[in-house]
């Protein structure tokens, strides 16, 4: 039949930057099998430099994959066209913001095991990663539906932040 299932959008949103490790993505993704990696999108949206930027889609190119670059994006809107978030930081991200406003969108991420990116994804373990291929089971997993997020925002509302943060300065 003529029926095609739409692509999956595998998303990155920052500021694109080394340090960001948007080169993992794609390594990640071009270790796929072939009729995998032909269902995906690598989106990215927020700006850089552009010469990393070309770097970037010259990687893409070369693996045969297909990537899209946004430039700066609402949030919300960008996140609510997303299959899976994926924040793989080089550097010791003190909070992902991102990983919290992707959560709110119902979109699941994965994310490096560095800095304060784990400490958000406690509830989801297996989306965690260190190196690429790593990643690749990830998204393997995702995609023949064999991995679950678990959507668990309480501990992101204000009243059980004030109520923590209560226990913390009552502490004396």
């Amino acid at each position: 039949n003529g029926f095609q299932l739409p692509p999956i959008k595998l998303g990155y949103l920052g500021r694109i930057h080394k340090t960001k490790g948007i080169e993992l993505i794609i390594t990640a993704v071009s270790k796929l099998k072939k009729e995998q990696k032909d269902k995906i999108i690598i989106c990215i949206a927020g700006t850089g430099e552009p010469g990393y930027i070309n770097e970037l889609n010259m990687l893409s190119v070369n693996f045969g994959l297909n990537i899209k670059f946004y430039g700066n994006v609402k949030p919300t809107l960008f996140l609510d066209d997303m299959d899976m978030l994926i924040v793989p930081s080089k550097w010791n991200e003190p909070f992902g913001r991102v990983i919290v406003e992707s959560l709110g969108r119902g979109v699941p991420v994965a994310g490096k095991k560095v800095g304060g990116i784990p400490e958000l994804l406690n509830d989801n373990k297996d989306f965690l990663f260190d190196i690429a291929e790593e990643l690749t089971e990830i998204i393997n997993l995702y995609l023949i539906g064999n991995i679950e997020f678990n959507f668990q925002l309480e501990k992101f509302e204000t009243k059980n932040i004030l109520e923590i943060w209560g226990q913390v300065l009552d502490k004396d």
